[in-house]
């Protein structure tokens, strides 16, 4: 893609406010991303309260078409370290809704890191939404990508990828490979992994307290 998160760092500053460059780039116009994507806040967790409570916390934040509402949204929104336990960003193509029943998701599964670290979750955070959005993978990659979870608990945060199809395997660890070396500078530490869950797993484990919904 054009705006690989590359050239949106060094074209149109960064995340915490820091002074834009023009460069070359003509900042009087829009400069389209190529998906629109839809951010959502959710606080609540696990089966309490059933799918209506689920649904009725799941709050639409913005839509993000261009990378100046991109950056935009970075600014205004709070970064993953400041919020309350049991908060979650659901970041997804617009059209594809963080549930696992979504016609966008039922085929597919999640990427999950489990964040112990807390000096890394917001690098991880921000380096993935510009991976993504910035259309940085490969055309097929990008085309399989529906969005990310950031879900901040008590006892442990964990960043996910939500893909599309979870039995393509080629393709799942053509992404797994370019996430884990641009997710951070000098890539994922060796320590730390990705699992992947295909979505009919954790539906069938969730089943009795409500397998609908995107995240526990």
């Amino acid at each position: 893609g054009v705006w690989c998160f590359d050239v949106m760092a060094t074209e149109f500053g960064t995340a915490d406010g820091a002074e834009r460059t023009g460069g070359d780039v003509d900042m009087s116009i829009p400069h389209p991303l190529q998906n629109s994507w839809t951010l959502y806040f959710n606080t609540s967790v696990g089966g309490k309260g059933g799918k209506s409570s689920w649904d009725e916390n799941l709050k639409t934040v913005t839509e993000i078409s261009t990378v100046e509402s991109l950056w935009g949204t970075l600014n205004a929104i709070a970064e993953p370290t400041a919020l309350m336990p049991s908060s979650t960003y659901y970041l997804f193509k617009t059209g594809i809704k963080p549930l696992w029943e979504d016609k966008g998701n039922e085929n597919g599964g999640k990427f999950t890191i489990k964040l112990r670290d807390k000096s890394l979750v917001n690098e991880i955070w921000l380096n993935s939404v510009l991976l993504v959005l910035g259309d940085c993978f490969a055309s097929d990659d990008s085309d399989e990508i529906c969005g990310l979870e950031m879900a901040v608990r008590s006892q442990q945060t964990r960043l996910s990828m939500w893909i599309a199809t979870s039995d393509n395997f080629a393709l799942r660890d053509n992404i797994k490979a370019k996430w884990r070396r641009e997710i951070c500078v000098g890539g994922l530490p060796s320590d730390m992994d990705i699992e992947f869950d295909p979505h009919m797993n954790q539906q069938s484990y969730q089943k009795p307290y409500g397998g609908y919904r995107g995240g526990r």
